[in-house]
């Protein structure tokens, strides 16, 4: 992958706002709360953690079941990989 475009998607991730989350929860139709958008914000920017590495993938998806439910983390680790396959990302 593009270093570049590696970059700047960590870059966003750390910096996404809760508001960010809430209306790309809209956008997947994944449900969450104010709440479970606030701590997911803590955790990215708390977290180096890198999605596109599978361990680190892992890791982040274990706490995201944490602060949501298991069917969560599972619908929005699909909605990562289809977003990789269609921009041409390998993981």
């Amino acid at each position: 992958m593009n270093f570049i475009v590696h970059k700047l998607v960590l870059n966003k991730l750390r910096n996404l706002t809760v508001d960010e989350i809430l209306e790309h929860s809209q956008e997947y139709q994944v449900p969450l709360s104010p709440g479970q958008a606030s701590q997911i914000v803590q955790f990215l920017r708390q977290n180096r953690l890198d999605p596109f590495k599978e361990d680190d993938r892992l890791q982040m998806l274990k706490a995201l079941a944490q602060i949501t439910d298991t069917q969560t983390a599972q619908k929005t680790h699909q909605i990562f990989l289809q977003l990789a396959k269609e921009h041409g990302i390998k993981l």
